[in-house]
């Protein structure tokens, strides 16, 4: 399957059996069989609006410029074909989606950004803690 996926897209970087893929998650996802992945760890835009906020990482860098990555959450369409493609999920900032009742990992985080939450929930889809 990795190699497949490989010529697939040539947009991407392998290590062993780890292949990151730079494409849009649906186009890849419409090559990969029912259940094929054991897990699929995900951390989906939340539509929040993150990439619209101005920020800078230090005072001696640039300011990035606000971008719509974040505007909306990802659709009820791209959450069923992740559970069909994988056994098991970790979608990240499940919080923030509306999923079936599931598991949750919650972790705390340092946030500097006073919009932003200070904990995150982890939808854990088929695992077993």
């Amino acid at each position: 399957m990795i190699d497949r996926l490989q010529q697939l897209f040539p947009k991407h970087h392998r290590d062993g059996n780890i292949l990151l893929i730079n494409a849009d998650c649906m186009d890849v996802m419409k090559h990969i069989k029912e259940n094929e992945f054991d897990l699929a760890c995900v951390d989906p835009p939340y539509g929040v609006g993150a990439g619209k906020r101005r920020r800078r990482v230090s005072s001696s860098t640039t300011t990035y410029t606000p971008k719509n990555w974040d505007d909306k959450p990802p659709s009820a369409r791209y959450f069923n074909k992740l559970r069909s493609k994988s056994k098991h999920q970790i979608i990240w900032g499940g919080n923030y989606f509306n999923l079936p009742p599931s598991r949750f990992f919650w972790c705390g985080k340092s946030v500097s950004q006073k919009r932003l939450t200070k904990l995150c929930a982890s939808w854990l889809g088929g695992v077993l803690i």
